[in-house]
């Protein structure tokens, strides 16, 4: 309600910078990988006896690259002080360095980066934008989301709302999700979320549909925790906070 009715302004906070870095980084090293792979992909039908320096199923990006490429996405903004962002450097540095470890290890089929999308259940609809669509041997797809916060050490069923509004994204748009993932880039590890049934996938819609009803009726129904209110943009004006 103070974002979106009150529109209330807000600073911007050290994690967003990270964040955004990270997000921006790993868009254009596999827009990088991407690019020359089909450029090798194009060279196998020119001459034979063509020689290419990156092979097919190679990962396309080196760490120098990568480490530049990095670089120049870093958003030096808002952290608090100097160590602060030196030590936020250092660990974006280092999960650049893992996250192309593991396209070397298992070269990712890219389908879609940072995919805009607009999902319509009944006579609502909402925008967003998803981080990675990968293809899978059987030509369905994985939805894979960067986390730059520390792995939950559970997920309760909201945690996983934001991959299951991608599971109807794309199947709206009729593609086949085999596989859900978040990737906690600080923590280098992977949770996967099973993709929803038939069954949950009409619970899911009608819970979401409810809460959009509640919305246009103007329910803003506090539900204050601490994790939440900690990054609350608001927590100094909300009369709810736990903090």
């Amino acid at each position: 309600k103070f974002a979106h009715v009150y529109r209330i302004p807000v600073f911007g906070s050290s994690q967003k910078s990270f964040g955004q870095s990270l997000h921006v980084t790993f868009q254009r090293i596999l827009e990088q990988h991407l690019e020359r792979a089909r450029v090798v992909q194009t060279s196998l039908f020119d001459a034979p006896n063509r020689k290419e320096s990156m092979p097919s199923g190679t990962f396309c990006v080196t760490d120098e690259e990568a480490w530049q490429i990095f670089q120049d996405a870093w958003i030096d903004e808002w952290y608090k002080d100097q160590y602060e962002q030196e030590k936020m450097f250092q660990a974006g540095k280092q999960a650049v360095k893992v996250f192309c470890e593991e396209c070397r290890g298992q070269v990712p089929d890219v389908l879609e980066l940072e995919k805009e999308f607009v999902l319509v259940l009944g006579s609502h609809s909402m925008k967003g934008k998803i981080d990675r669509v990968d293809k899978l041997s059987n030509g369905h797809v994985a939805i894979l989301d960067y986390k730059t916060g520390h792995k939950r050490t559970t997920l309760e069923l909201e945690d996983k709302e934001q991959l299951y509004l991608y599971q109807l994204a794309m199947e709206h748009r009729g593609f086949v999700v085999d596989r859900l993932a978040y990737l906690y880039v600080l923590d280098h590890e992977t949770v996967e979320v099973d993709p929803m049934t038939e069954e949950k996938r009409e619970a899911f819609v009608e819970r979401i549909t409810d809460r959009m009803d509640e919305l246009l009726g103007s329910d803003f129904s506090p539900k204050p925790d601490a994790v939440s209110c900690r990054y609350c943009d608001f927590r100094s004006i909300c009369e709810f906070r736990k903090v």
